[in-house]
């Protein structure tokens, strides 16, 4: 599969990933009103990326151990 020029990557953002627990990226991720947002669980310093399901609620990507 090819890649079209829509398909590349226009830009890169440098964040730091804050040590949070789940409650608090949830008010995060809804005070910014973003689909996802990147943290650091604050118990067991996993990366996450939470995110904003399209049939409602949220999911929470957690690198495997």
């Amino acid at each position: 599969d090819d890649l079209s020029a829509e398909d590349e990557v226009v830009r890169v953002k440098e964040i730091d990933f804050m040590p949070l627990t789940e409650e608090e990226a949830l008010i995060q991720i809804d005070l910014l009103g973003h689909d996802f947002f990147a943290y650091i669980d604050r118990d067991s310093n996993v990366p996450c990326v939470m995110y904003r399901r399209g049939q409602g609620g949220y999911g929470i990507l957690k690198q495997a151990n």
